[in-house]
């Protein structure tokens, strides 16, 4: 996409899967990391998350996660509270469903019994230092995806297409990295969900490819 001043933005169209899964997935990861960075913030505690992230569905069958299809939930974000976001691809499809597809999330979660005695409202706008995301795209190594709020229960994500492997900065491999590692944990948490809620084992996640 071009701007008005004739400048080329590279983080607009710049891949033919922008908005497929591996973008989304990995936005979600992005935004579960800084949530993780960010523990102090929330008094130190644990995180209980839920996200709507491939490899965790594939794996976590019982409890089908919260049910809800919110792309990203904290079940423990604030005093009482449930934090639900809804994560889109920053393009006027995406922005037009978010609002709708939120107030459909938060309704679900709110039938959940972990959401039993709490608030379920929108993610604050603010809670994510940074506020902006980056990290290498799942799946396509020359791919970039930047993680933005748009409001309260609203993330958006862009994709940027670099001209080689090598040009993709190195701190965006770390940030994926990491991201994963952390997805690991949510799945493990997840999995201890499971096995209260249907007896079944608890099993370690089998490590992402």
């Amino acid at each position: 996409m071009t701007s008005a001043a004739g400048l080329v933005d590279p983080w607009r169209d710049t891949d033919r899967d922008i908005g497929g899964r591996y973008a989304h997935d990995t936005a979600v990861a992005l935004r579960v990391r800084n949530l993780r960075h960010n523990v102090v913030r929330f008094g130190g505690r644990p995180l209980e998350i839920s996200a709507n992230y491939s490899a965790l569905l594939e794996r976590t069958t019982c409890s089908d996660r919260d049910g809800s299809g919110a792309d990203l939930v904290c079940w423990n974000g604030g005093p009482g509270e449930v934090w639900v976001w809804e994560i889109v691809h920053d393009d006027p499809e995406g922005r037009g469903r978010s609002a709708v597809a939120l107030d459909r999330h938060i309704a679900a979660v709110r039938a959940d019994p972990r959401a039993t005695g709490r608030r379920v409202v929108p993610g604050p706008a603010g809670v994510f230092a940074p506020a902006t995301d980056v990290g290498q795209q799942m799946g396509s190594p020359r791919n970039a995806v930047k993680v933005d709020t748009r409001g309260a229960g609203v993330e958006v994500y862009q994709v940027r297409r670099y001209r080689s492997r090598s040009a993709v900065p190195r701190a965006n491999h770390e940030a994926l990295d990491e991201a994963i590692d952390i997805m690991h944990e949510v799945e493990d948490w997840e999995r201890d969900y499971e096995r209260r809620l249907c007896g079944r084992p608890h099993v370690h996640h089998v490590p992402l490819g």
